[in-house]
C-alpha cells in the first residue's frame, strides 16, 4: 500500500498504542499498515 499523504510503501503490521479513558490507560496492539520509519501508518476495517 502506498501512503496517501507522503507516497512511501507502508506494509501490514502492529504498533502498540497508548490508550487513555478518566484517568485509567493502557497499551493495545494496533493493527495496520506502516511505514519503515517512525512514521504515521492508515487504519483501515
Amino acid at each position: 500500500m502506498i501512503s496517501p499523504e507522503t507516497g512511501e510503501t507502508l506494509t501490514r503490521g502492529v504498533r502498540p498504542f497508548n490508550v487513555a479513558y478518566k484517568g485509567e490507560s493502557m497499551v493495545v496492539d494496533l493493527p495496520g499498515y506502516y511505514p519503515a520509519s517512525e512514521g504515521e501508518g492508515v487504519h483501515v476495517g
